[in-house]
């Protein structure tokens, strides 16, 4: 008798295919045929093995997939750390750079010369160290104040120059003079007019002469001079006490 393949049926069996009759038939050829119950037995552990060999390669997939997101992630991260880090420092820097431009900001000489520097203004009324009526009669000063305030200051320089040899005692004239001349750009000579008032010591002009006398020192850069005219207006209290302060905050 010829043997029987049992390949077709033990597929069929497992898998759940067979009809009623079929199972009823070959649940009998299992009675007594070790073999073939062993075949069974082989095929549902390598199913059982088959099927958790699956399971396990999907899981260790999906571990993969979300290790390899969480180091995307952890990229991501570091790489927005290390640009907000550095956007901090960049701001950090700009804001000390702004700050110290800010509280360190210095002007050129004649930045500054310009920005404070206005002629003294005469007012209508002029005051002096010596008798009016000898003023009064001077016609070449009264001259020399009209061409002064018309802005023709060479000529009202000249003007001036010869009455402070006349009247050296006359102390707004040397003002008047000193700001003439610098006008004229000769700053040296009118540093030389501002030192007689201040070292006549006792004008209502020495305030005035120390403003003058410093933006002369700084207009001729330098800036030592400046500093020692500056420091004393601003302990002074004078008007220009005030501008004195932030002069010597932007000459170092």
């Amino acid at each position: 008798m010829k043997a029987i393949d049992y390949s077709y049926f033990v597929e069929k069996y497992i898998s759940g295919e067979m009809t009623p009759k079929e199972k009823l038939w070959f649940e009998k050829e299992l009675e007594g045929n070790d073999t073939l119950q062993r075949e069974i037995e082989l095929r549902r552990k390598t199913d059982q093995f088959l099927s958790r060999h699956d399971v396990i390669n999907l899981r260790n997939k999906l571990v993969d997939i979300e290790k390899a997101r969480k180091e995307r992630e952890a990229i991501k991260i570091a790489q927005r750390k290390v640009i907000l880090r550095s956007a901090a420092v960049l701001a950090c820097f700009l804001f000390v750079g702004s700050l110290y431009f800010t509280l360190n900001k210095t002007y050129s000489p004649e930045k500054i010369f310009n920005k404070n520097f206005t002629v003294y203004n005469l007012g209508g009324n002029v005051r002096n160290s010596i008798s009016l009526s000898t003023i009064s009669n001077n016609v070449s000063y009264k001259k020399a104040l009209e061409l002064y305030n018309q802005g023709d200051y060479y000529y009202a320089a000249s003007l001036l120059k010869e009455h402070i040899i006349k009247q050296p005692n006359h102390m707004e004239a040397h003002l008047i003079y000193g700001v003439a001349s610098m006008k004229n750009n000769d700053f040296e000579e009118a540093i030389r007019s501002f030192s007689k008032i201040i070292n006549d010591g006792n004008n209502l002009y020495i305030d005035n002469a120390r403003w003058y006398m410093a933006l002369c020192y700084i207009n001729l850069n330098n800036f030592e001079a400046a500093k020692n005219q500056l420091q004393v207006i601003k302990n002074s209290g004078s008007v220009y006490s005030a501008r004195a302060e932030k002069i010597l905050k932007r000459i170092k």
